[in-house]
């Protein structure tokens, strides 16, 4: 390695950190805010210990488990109301054929990130098995995963009939409000291809028959994925999504029956997992050139987490470790 690469890998490895610096110190002062809430029923219920894998059967513990889960994820919407009027404002800039409402453009859509960036952070911060991680896994966990989440919840949201998002808390349950998102609006801003991949993903998941409660167990998977970058302990995080991929079976068991339809279903929820990351990828390159200067925290630390992993794909280091985050 000559000195130019030493002196790239030092502006590098501080530029990183100090990103990283500032996403700690935003998500203490969000968490801080989080631990003054009472969410509701107890979260003791919800760790993955709890979860037996000697046998299929549901249990009443399990049960619990599994409806104490929903009601922490509701609860995560509804102190983080999403506001899904933003047409108006992505329309007055569409008009302006120039570098400069594109950009803007690409600030609004990455400050929509905010809050559903907060709605995955206070689910998690809930859950007992995340909270006991290392804060280094925890941030990557949420920086790697929080769009993937994001996508995939939406499906809860989502009326095919009208091809529309519905602003809701739950769809058993009750509406947050009126607003809605049309997807053929997001289309003129999306290219042709994202918008039919994510058209087509919405409705697999919603075609799965997964119902709230085994969406939420889904989205588990999602979260502790332990293949993402930079994690410490990645065999703990495997353990935990192992334990919830066995429950989101015994659930799907229990709810449909011990049957071919249903193992072929589970094997295709999970066989989604790839595809979603795929979709998520292509989401995110939209707003990666978004101006910095323009964006919240919580978008800044998302977006600038997505450089730095195409930083570390693009690097010609010969390297077996990445640059560590040091906190």
């Amino acid at each position: 390695m000559n000195s130019n690469d030493c002196l790239d890998e030092k502006i590098h490895y501080l530029n990183t950190s100090a990103q990283m610096e500032h996403f700690k110190t935003t998500l203490d002062q969000f968490y801080l805010e989080i631990s003054q809430m009472d969410p509701p029923g107890d979260i003791n219920n919800v760790k993955c210990d709890l979860i037996e894998t000697s046998n299929k059967k549901l249990k009443e513990t399990e049960k619990i488990l599994v409806n104490t889960l929903v009601s922490l994820y509701h609860f995560s919407r509804s102190i983080n109301p999403i506001d899904l009027n933003v047409e108006s404002k992505l329309m007055s800039l569409r008009g302006q054929r120039n570098r400069l409402s594109s950009v803007k453009i690409k600030a609004i859509l990455a400050n929509f990130l905010s809050i559903p960036i907060k709605r995955v952070i206070t689910f998690a911060k809930m859950l007992p098995d995340f909270i006991e991680l290392d804060q280094n896994d925890q941030l990557n966990l949420i920086q790697a995963g929080t769009l993937e989440i994001t996508i995939c919840s939406s499906s809860s949201m989502y009326d095919r009939e009208m091809n529309k998002f519905e602003n809701l808390i739950s769809k058993e349950n009750h509406v947050q409000n009126s607003d809605n998102l049309k997807l053929e609006f997001l289309k003129r801003l999306w290219t042709e291809d994202l918008y039919e991949k994510t058209v087509v993903f919405l409705k697999s998941i919603n075609d799965f028959n997964l119902g709230e409660r085994g969406l939420v167990i889904f989205l588990i998977l999602i979260l502790f994925s332990p293949d993402r970058p930079r994690l410490i302990n990645r065999n703990k995080i495997e353990k935990i999504q192992s334990k919830f991929s066995f429950l989101l079976e015994k659930y799907m068991i229990w709810k449909d029956g011990l049957n071919e339809t249903t193992k072929k279903n589970y094997s295709n929820v999970l066989l989604r997992l790839r595809e979603l990351r795929e979709l998520a990828e292509m989401h995110s390159s939209l707003i990666l050139d978004a101006d910095l200067s323009a964006l919240e925290p919580f978008p800044l630390a998302f977006i600038s987490n997505k450089k730095e992993e195409s930083s570390l794909v693009q690097r010609t280091d010969t390297r077996e470790e990445p640059l560590s985050n040091e906190l």
